[in-house]
């Protein structure tokens, strides 16, 4: 014993009688049966037997031979009343310490696992455990277990460390499994815990924490816990949302979807060609949903273009000049009067009342006897000042055509329209006077704030129109209201003040309603047109909120009420109604002559019926009112015209029937 400490063990067993328990200690595993047969046969008794009686003892000796698998290094061996003995073993191991003869370290066997050496032992009198032979913890399904140890399978997983029902072992328990997987536990079952990732076209973002969130007691309650993927993504299953092309998702934050789901990923639609597969933005853009163009961008069509380069240096400042330069044009229209002379304002009035009259007596002009190189070109002119009306009126109905379908692009962004059409748009949106889309005045105006645009779009119209009335003033403050000069200022003024309400309705108006126009994208609020300005909807009392609110009641409203206001100012119904009462008198006129043409053919085609229907609006209500009007004598009385006149809508007042 001396010579091999923790090899050899002795016990008085009985009076005269002596256990001896010897380790023998055999690297080769080949030799272990060959040992063991040596060991155990009646050969290695009679030799015990004959060197102890060398000695002078007198035994008998009976031999057992047991196979036990050495003691881990880590084993500690404690000297308890002349022995030594096994304090403890390392973990994946389980103490056997019933007999010194027998006590060792048992290894686990494959899916079983130890957390305690002690696990399972039982404690005696004195309070030291006393360990039989017995079994490792099962391994959970949602581990694996190999040489005593547990390992889950999920890594990011949180177990936790209980004892078990009969308070004789420790187990392992599944607490918090990682997002996109949800917890399985039994509570009488630890076998059983497992974390269950969410199928393919379903995921989840939130931790499962037993007894909290995503904790179920079997497999089949698991599959129901995950979310269905996103609209406009692909979801392979766990935690992961992959937004198609087209679609974006916060990728630094958790939030929730449109309909606020706890767990959810918010998955957004982009506008035309600002994301890409992945949710990653195109190139020249940032922000929410990839919406905004990056410092050194500028929109153009349905992307963002650098504003750097010489050639779009060159095209930025002769779009911004030209833009000055038509203001300025526009503003010394009311000026130019005060170049003239009084006599030349005047000679200009009847110039304009000599050409209309030329003009509605056709060719007056060539019948004046002027050279003939005079002739002519005064008949271009009268052709001219002909078409200066209906290509005004033309010129108005395409204005109008484009500021409407330079709004599609805005209002219908998600339709993938073509490339060239939107770069068309772009462009017709300077018809709406909206210059800030301009490709190239894009570039001056991308890093004004929402809520800048909105002073800018209250103020400079305002400051234009007291511009506009500055050449007025100064009249009136010399006393010249009842001359040509201050008649003709006037309506210059008024053209353009007209004319730059038209041209600038649409941009304003739109201005002003977008601020009411938001888009809830996760936890934030925000301006479809601006994703970086809050929405000013949501507080009543910011500069943004009431900048809308006036700039709205301004302009979506006070101009077509202003407009309205300026008809019946002027009287255009009352106009419009006369125009319409005269030319159905003239053409009842006209129709009267035609019926009663003393001419031979007329008559026989009166007569014969070949005369042609009537075909224009005026000459069918013309031969109504002839109907009404005509008596049995021929003649016409007021009260008979009257009264036609009344039948086919038009009113005849008592001072229009003296007349």
């Amino acid at each position: 014993a001396d010579k091999m400490p923790g090899a050899c063990w002795l016990r008085r067993a009985a009076a005269g009688a002596v256990e001896a328990a010897l380790q023998v200690h055999d690297g080769s595993a080949e030799s272990i049966d060959a040992l063991q047969a040596t060991l155990g046969s009646q050969a290695f008794a009679s030799a015990v037997e004959t060197a102890l009686g060398e000695q002078g003892y007198s035994a008998v000796v009976s031999v057992a031979v047991e196979y036990v698998e050495p003691a881990p290094p880590a084993a500690a061996l404690e000297r308890k009343g002349g022995s030594l003995v096994l304090a403890s073993c390392p973990a994946g191991f389980l103490l056997v310490n019933s007999s010194v003869e027998r006590q060792r370290c048992f290894r686990c066997d494959d899916n079983t696992y130890s957390l305690s050496f002690l696990d399972g032992c039982q404690l005696d009198h004195a309070g030291s455990p006393v360990c039989d032979q017995r079994e490792c913890q099962q391994c959970p399904s949602g581990a694996s277990c190999s040489d005593g140890h547990l390992t889950p399978e999920l890594p990011d997983s949180e177990w936790e460390v209980v004892d078990a029902p009969d308070a004789r072992a420790l187990h392992l328990r599944l607490q918090q499994c990682p997002p996109g997987s949800v917890l399985v536990r039994v509570e009488e079952v630890p076998a059983l815990d497992k974390c269950i990732t969410c199928p393919q076209d379903s995921y989840h973002t939130l931790p499962a924490v037993y007894g909290e969130t995503l904790s179920v007691e079997s497999t089949l309650e698991a599959v129901g816990q995950c979310l269905p993927c996103e609209p406009g993504a692909e979801c392979p299953g766990g935690v992961a949302v992959e937004p198609r092309a087209g679609f974006w998702k916060f990728t630094d934050e958790v939030v929730g979807n449109d309909f606020g789901v706890e767990g959810s990923v918010g998955v957004f639609m982009c506008p035309r060609d600002a994301c890409l597969e992945g949710g990653v933005c195109s190139a020249g853009r940032e922000g929410l949903v990839c919406s905004m163009c990056k410092p050194g961008f500028a929109r153009s069509g349905s992307g963002c273009k650098s504003c750097r380069g010489l050639a779009t240096a060159h095209a930025r400042w002769i779009a911004a000049a030209a833009a000055a330069a038509a203001l300025l044009v526009c503003y010394l229209g009311p000026w130019r009067p005060f170049l003239a002379s009084d006599r030349g304002l005047v000679d200009e009035q009847d110039q304009d009342v000599k050409d209309s009259g030329d003009a509605e007596e056709g060719g007056s002009l060539a019948r004046r006897g002027r050279r003939e190189w005079r002739v002519h070109l005064q008949r271009v002119w009268v052709f001219l000042y002909d078409l200066k009306t209906p290509m005004r009126d033309y010129a108005k109905i395409v204005i109008g055509y484009y500021q409407i379908c330079s709004s599609f692009d805005a209002t219908y962004n998600a339709v993938a329209w073509p490339e060239q059409l939107t770069v068309i748009w772009q462009w017709a949106s300077i018809s709406r006077g909206d210059l800030i889309q301009f490709p190239a005045l894009a570039c001056l105006s991308s890093n004004i704030a929402h809520d800048q645009v909105l002073v800018i779009v209250l103020c400079v119209p305002l400051v234009f129109l007291l511009l506009l009335g500055f050449p007025s003033a100064v009249l009136v403050g010399s006393g010249q209201t009842e001359t040509p000069r201050f008649k003709k200022v006037q309506d210059r003024a008024t053209w353009v003040f007209m004319f730059g309400l038209f041209v600038l309705y649409p941009f304003l108006s739109f201005i002003a309603i977008q601020a009411f126009n938001c888009r809830q994208i996760g936890p934030y609020n925000v301006l479809i047109s601006d994703t970086t300005a809050a929405c000013p909807y949501e507080n009543k009392t910011s500069r943004a909120f009431v900048l809308s609110v006036v700039a709205t009641l301004l302009y979506p409203l006070g101009i077509p009420l202003l407009i309205l206001c300026v008809l019946f100012w002027f009287r255009v119904p009352h106009m419009a109604r006369e125009k319409t009462n005269d030319a159905t008198v003239r053409a009842m006129i006209s129709h009267y002559q035609h019926r009663h043409a003393s001419s031979l053919p007329a008559r026989l085609a009166a007569l014969l019926r070949h005369h042609a229907s009537p075909s224009s609006t005026h000459e069918q209500r013309a031969e109504k009112l002839f109907a009404a009007a005509r008596t049995d004598r021929g003649s016409v009385t007021v009260a008979s015209l009257s009264g036609a006149l009344s039948s086919v809508g038009l009113y005849v007042s008592e001072e229009e029937k003296e007349v």
